[in-house]
C-alpha cells in the first residue's frame, strides 16, 4: 500500500452533452466547496436551448482511494427530465471505487432543462468526473514525450522483472497507463487510462519505483508524460511506450468518433471453425490519424481466443476520430464475442 500524500484532494469535472459535443473543463475543490459550479456548456445539438448545470453536490473522495493514493476517471450518463432533475444515472466507465461517489453527485445535479422552441424536453448528458489527488502548489504541466529535447531513459528496467514483485495469479492482463516523470527522473504519478483496476494495482508499486534520466526541454529539466502499454504477467511486467508523435485522446474526449468501415457500427461478423473455442475477449485499441489500428492488446478473455481477437482487431479500418477540426489518435475498447457459428464485436465505450 502506498500512503497518500498529505494533499488536499481536488475534483476536476468535464461535462459534455449530446452525441458529439466539445468538452468543457470545470474545476472545484471538494474540500469546503460551498458554492456549486455554474458552467457555460457549449453544445452542438438540434435543441433550441441545451441543458445548463445549475448546481451539483461536491462528490466525496472515497477514503480507501485517498489512503491508497488511487486516482481515476468516471464517465457518467444522466437523463435530465423536463423539470431539470436527473431521472436516470448510468456509470459508463471508471474504477469501481469511485462509482458510488460519482453516482451520488450525478443524482444531486439540477439543470435548466433543454428546450425545443421554448418547450422543455428530456436530454441525455455525459459527464466525466476525474478523481485526482493534487498538490496544493501549482506545478508545471507535463510535456508529451515527443516535445522533450532530451527524452527520459529508463535506468532500472530490472524492477519490472524482480522476484519481489509477487504478482497475483489473478492480476494477469494489459492496461494503458500514463506515467509522469519529474525533472529529477523520478516517477511522481501513475494513472490508469484503460483496463482492469486489479491489473493496474498489481503493477502500480513497480511503476512508482521506475527511475529515469532527467528529461530536458531547452536545456532545462522538465516534466514529461509517458503513455505506456503495461502487460502484467505472472513472472514479469512489460512496459511498452505508446506515446506516438501526436496527442492521444480518450474515446469520449473527441468531437467526432471514429467510424468503422465494412460492418455496422456496433457488430462485426466472421466465420469461425466448428471446433473453435467460444467466449468473449475485451480489447484495447489505439487508432491513428489515418484510421488504421496502431496497436491492439488483450484486456481480458480466454487465452485460446487472444490471437483470433487480435487478428480481427488489427484488420479494422475506419474514418479517424476528429477533435477541434483535425484528425487525432484515439484509444477505446472493443468486446469480441466468439461462438461456433460466428464471431462478433461490439462497442465497449
Amino acid at each position: 500500500m502506498i500512503a497518500a500524500p498529505a494533499w488536499p484532494h481536488r475534483m476536476i469535472v468535464r461535462m459534455a452533452t449530446g452525441l458529439c459535443p466539445p468538452v468543457v473543463a470545470l474545476a472545484f475543490s471538494l474540500a469546503g466547496c460551498a458554492g456549486c459550479p455554474k458552467p457555460d456548456v457549449t453544445v452542438v445539438q438540434t435543441v433550441t436551448q441545451p441543458p445548463k448545470l445549475l448546481s451539483q453536490a461536491s462528490p466525496t473522495y472515497p477514503e480507501t482511494a485517498r489512503e491508497e493514493g488511487i486516482e481515476g476517471d468516471v464517465l457518467v450518463a444522466m437523463v435530465v427530465d423536463t423539470t431539470g432533475r436527473v431521472s436516470e444515472v448510468e456509470i459508463l466507465r471508471g474504477p469501481l471505487l469511485f462509482h458510488d461517489a460519482a453516482r451520488a453527485a450525478a443524482r444531486s445535479s439540477i439543470f435548466a432543462p433543454a428546450r425545443v422552441n421554448g418547450m422543455p424536453v428530456s436530454f441525455r448528458v455525459i459527464q466525466r468526473l476525474t478523481f485526482q489527488l493534487q498538490a496544493a502548489q501549482a506545478v508545471a504541466p507535463a510535456l508529451p514525450l515527443w516535445e522533450a529535447d532530451v527524452p527520459p531513459v529508463l535506468m532500472n528496467e530490472d524492477i519490472l522483472r524482480s522476484p519481489r514483485l509477487k504478482l497475483s495469479s489473478e492480476a494477469y492482463g494489459d492496461v494503458l497507463v500514463e506515467v509522469i516523470v519529474e525533472p529529477s527522473g523520478a516517477v511522481s504519478k501513475a494513472t490508469l487510462l484503460m483496463g482492469s483496476l486489479t491489473v493496474f494495482e498489481a503493477a502500480r508499486a513497480a511503476l512508482y519505483r521506475l527511475g529515469y534520466t532527467p528529461p530536458e526541454r531547452a536545456n532545462a529539466p522538465t516534466r514529461v508524460a509517458i503513455v505506456a502499454l503495461v502487460r502484467v504477467r505472472q513472472s514479469a511486467i512489460e512496459f511498452d511506450v505508446r506515446n506516438g508523435d501526436s496527442p492521444l485522446y480518450g474515446y469520449w474526449e473527441v468531437d467526432t468518433k471514429p467510424v468503422f468501415f465494412g460492418q455496422p457500427a456496433s457488430r462485426y461478423h466472421a466465420t469461425v471453425g466448428t471446433e473453435s473455442p467460444t467466449g468473449e475477449v475485451s480489447l484495447g485499441i489505439i487508432i491513428d490519424t489515418t484510421g488504421v489500428v496502431e496497436v491492439a492488446w488483450v484486456v481480458q478473455g480466454p487465452t485460446a481466443l487472444h490471437e483470433a481477437a487480435l487478428d480481427t482487431a488489427r484488420a479494422f479500418r475506419c474514418l479517424p476520430a476528429r477533435h477541434e477540426g483535425r484528425p487525432v489518435r484515439v484509444w477505446l475498447t472493443r468486446h469480441i464475442s466468439f461462438s461456433r457459428r460466428q464471431s462478433s464485436w461490439d462497442s465497449g465505450e
